[in-house]
Formats: C-alpha cells, structure tokens, sequence
C-alpha cells in the first residue's frame, strides 16, 4: 500500500482502498519494465512518450535482483525522468544466498543495501516495491521455505526502510 496515494500496485494493475475518495473514478495506469522489455542486440528501446501518450502516468522500473543491476535500470531509469512518475521495485532473490553462507536475515538486508546503493542519489517519485513471486530458478514458494521466505522480506523492509526513511512496498 502506498500511503500517500491510498494505492495498491500488483502486476495485475493498481487498485485503490474502498474508503479512499482521492482519484476514484479516475484510473492510475502504471507500465512495469525491466531488461526483458530492451534487447540489447536491436535498436528497440520503448517509446515512453508513447507511453504517456496512452494515458499511462507512471512506469515501474526494475531495478535489479539479489546483487546484480537490472541491465536496462539506468536507461530506463534516466529516460523515464521527467516524463513519467517512477516507480523502482526490486526482484527478490530467495533462492541463491545458501551457497554463498549467508542467513535468511543476512541476505535480506544486503539485497536491500545493494538497492538502496542503485537508488540513493535518484530515489524516484514513489518509494521501492520489493517484488516477490515465485522464480523459475527457485522454484515455488511453499510451506518448505515460506519462513525462511518470510524473514529475508522482513530483513529487506526493514534494512530498506532504514535507509531510505520511505515505506517500502510489496509487489507480486
């Protein structure tokens, strides 16, 4: 939940609490990207004039996972200052950590610190969503490893939060 704008983000769209007058008849488009939507091997980058053009206001950015820079971030990131408001959300890495000897907690915060590392000197007009889904890499998130889960989103938000004095958000 976003605070200040009473809105829930998802990959399904936004939605606004029911009690909440501000803007309710008049829906917030928001466009989420990452690497997947910039082929580094074309020309191809999207038009977010365009974007803004169809109605979208915002645009969520990946801005990585685990400790690895999203590899569009920074253009999507640059291009999208000024013209749209922007959204960061980072992809939580659940599943990589235990070879390297870190602990549930451990990892949490320095997937945090490595974020707020990306963002502090640019935060973006809305406060970082961490986003949490299943991962084709990891597998599913399940009674097995939902507490485990559990404290490396613990550890992030409240690393994150920390740092940043924002809220940070969830995204799935």
């Amino acid at each position: 939940m976003h605070a200040r704008f009473g809105l829930r983000i998802s990959r399904a769209g936004v939605s606004f609490k029911e009690t909440m007058t501000t803007y309710k008849d008049y829906p917030i488009k928001f466009v989420d990207v990452s690497q997947y939507q910039d082929d580094p091997n074309t020309a191809y980058f999207p038009d977010l004039s365009k974007i803004k053009a169809a109605g979208f206001q915002g645009i969520g950015i990946r801005v990585g996972y685990g400790v690895t820079i999203d590899r569009a971030f920074k253009r999507f990131w640059q291009s999208a200052r000024g013209k749209l408001d922007r959204l960061p959300y980072f992809y939580l890495d659940y599943y990589s950590y235990k070879k390297l000897g870190y602990t549930d907690t451990q990892w949490g915060e320095i997937q945090a610190r490595y974020a707020w590392d990306l963002l502090k000197n640019d935060t973006g007009e809305f406060p970082l969503y961490l986003d949490v889904e299943r991962s084709s890499y990891g597998g599913d998130i399940n009674w097995l490893n939902q507490s485990s889960v559990g404290r490396i989103i613990t550890a992030f938000l409240t690393a994150y939060d920390k740092l940043s004095g924002r809220q940070t958000g969830i995204y799935t």
